[in-house]
């Protein structure tokens, strides 16, 4: 993942100046109602992607850290209340993130760019 054929960690989280460039130019084509150019390369997709990626495991975490720490008796000590607050939190951010990603999905297919039946296994 850190340096593989596809981008590895630059393309999901751009911390050079060339995948904050290709972030700008995707964002500056989408203000001009253009999709970006699709295939494997640093941009808002992948950012997006590495975004989503952190939200989802952050949640699980802190879902498991709730996990280990509840009593037999179900309920979480006060001093961890927060946590659960915490995993609320991101939970509406995960739905947010597949909302975002049904958009996303839907917008290539009324492209018919070929994006989404190029990854759909049922084909």
């Amino acid at each position: 993942l850190k340096a593989g054929h596809d981008g590895g960690l630059r393309r999901l989280f751009p911390y050079d100046r060339g995948g904050w460039s290709a972030v700008a130019q995707d964002i500056g084509g989408l203000l001009r109602f253009r999709l970006p150019a699709g295939g494997v390369r640093p941009g808002l997709a992948g950012l997006i992607q590495g975004l989503g990626l952190g939200l989802v495991t952050f949640q699980g975490g802190v879902g498991l850290a709730i996990f280990l720490v509840v009593p037999p008796q179900g309920e979480l000590p006060a001093t961890l209340s927060f946590l659960r607050e915490w995993h609320r939190i991101l939970g509406w951010g995960v739905w947010g993130y597949v909302g975002l990603h049904l958009f996303m999905a839907l917008c290539h297919v009324w492209r018919r760019d070929g994006v989404v039946a190029a990854i759909w296994p049922w084909r």
